[in-house]
């Protein structure tokens, strides 16, 4: 599936995390790849593991859906990732 959302969007989805600048994401971030995986903390800590940084932890998102989890990580090329489940 592909999603596009204008970065008005964006930056209200991600205003909490940090931007490729350091400053708040929207801005710097053109795009957000999104994933949905079994175990967002299983999949964030692999991450972590092997070279991404935290952007957001993980954390329970029932504004987004009655079972969403998501959390945020920037890989080694900066780009900004959306781990979730639901």
């Amino acid at each position: 599936m592909l999603a596009l959302f204008d970065r008005a969007a964006v930056a209200a989805t991600t205003t909490a995390l940090p931007g490729a600048a350091g400053g708040p994401a929207g801005p710097d971030d053109r795009t957000m790849l999104v994933s949905r995986v079994p175990d967002v903390d299983a999949a964030y800590a692999a991450c972590l593991a092997r070279g991404a940084t935290p952007a957001g932890p993980p954390a329970d998102r029932p504004e987004w859906g009655p079972t969403l989890r998501s959390a945020h990580v920037r890989d080694p090329e900066g780009n900004l990732w959306e781990l979730q489940s639901h």
